[in-house]
């Protein structure tokens, strides 16, 4: 890939595997290396660590002319997961930006193809269909710096709103979101965005509003129509809000004119420190620089692979992206990776 400009971008989420292995497995050397940029700020390394072959990218995020996004993946008119390429490509046109490097940093119900956890984008939240009453970890982006998190509470999504008029008093309520630009959930409470979808067919028995973006009042929309049967079209500028089964019980709430507002919780240390991008990761494999694999605490010792990918931060605030593969036969254990990456 010809690199026009000195900087080096990640794409983490959406979710992508790594763009790292090109070279045939049986083919890769002990130890090969080689500069991503001209000023050598970031590196690919492709080497053996026993029977565990890494491919990783190295950078210095600190060191300005690096970034690492996440970005979901591309589909149109359905849950369709694009080739890797096709989603670095559509990426890169939509930004750009060049992609040089992207990790898997998501997961999908694989009978329905529906993302779990969360996509924060720029400070909002693309997609939201978070699984609660237990932890899990999240990997969380400033620009320069990478945090990662194992919460004791998960994130959550609100909707508050707000109706008046001259002859009834304000009503306000809060009302919890369970899915965000996810489809499904007999009992839900949804918002959809036009980041994702254009148009919406409704379920049978389901109520549907339409909302606008309010002038002046950044976040803040205003219920315009109301739908219980058919499509619609989704506001440029605006959300809608779904009621499926027992959710529509909330319905005398939302009325022509009633403004709404969205929002969401998050990790204390991203509030603290403005982390704007964000998805679910996990399981955490070392904290402060020991193995401490969560795998069993976040449910997801079952996953059994071949093959795993991670993300790493140094001490020095370096970041790493790594592919491991395990060549002899059996799964690569999330302690295998975790031991390689403690070295």
């Amino acid at each position: 890939m010809k690199i026009r400009k000195k900087s080096l971008y990640f794409v983490v989420g959406g979710l992508l595997s790594m763009l790292l292995s090109d070279l045939p497995r049986r083919q890769v050397p002990s130890f090969w290396e080689t500069g991503l940029t001209p000023d050598a700020i970031g590196r690919f390394v492709i080497q053996k660590d026993g029977d565990i072959t890494l491919k990783f990218v190295a950078a210095r995020l600190a060191a300005g002319g690096l970034e690492l996004v996440p970005v979901s993946f591309y589909h149109d008119g359905g849950p369709e997961i694009g080739s890797i390429k096709e989603i670095a490509r559509r990426f890169s046109l939509e930004t750009n930006r060049p992609v040089m490097a992207a990790v898997n940093g998501g997961f999908f119900d694989t009978a329905t193809g529906l993302p779990i956890g969360f996509l924060l984008r720029d400070g909002q939240m693309d997609f939201f269909n978070m699984p609660q009453g237990f932890q899990r970890s999240m990997v969380g982006f400033t620009g320069k710096q990478v945090w990662i998190d194992s919460p004791r509470e998960m994130p959550k999504v609100w909707l508050d709103t707000w109706l008046a008029g001259a002859s009834r008093p304000v009503r306000t309520a809060t009302l919890a979101v369970h899915h965000i630009n996810v489809p499904g959930g007999r009992h839900a409470l949804a918002l959809f965005t036009p980041t994702y979808n254009h148009t919406l067919r409704l379920p049978e028995g389901s109520i549907y509003l339409a909302a606008e973006a309010e002038t002046g009042r950044p976040g803040v929309y205003r219920v315009s129509d109301v739908f219980r049967g058919g499509s619609l079209h989704i506001p440029r500028n605006g959300l809608v809000v779904a009621l499926h089964g027992d959710a529509r019980r909330h319905i005398g709430i939302f009325q022509k004119g009633t403004l709404i507002r969205p929002h969401w919780s998050l990790p204390e240390n991203w509030t603290d420190h403005a982390v704007a991008d964000g998805l679910l990761a996990g399981p955490r494999l070392l904290a402060s620089g020991k193995i401490d694999v969560t795998a069993v605490v976040e449910r997801l010792d079952s996953l059994k692979s071949r093959d795993r990918v991670a993300l790493a931060v140094k001490a020095n605030g370096d970041a790493i992206l790594v592919w491991a593969h395990k060549n002899t036969p059996g799964n690569l254990s999330f302690e295998e990776v975790a031991e390689v990456l403690e070295k």
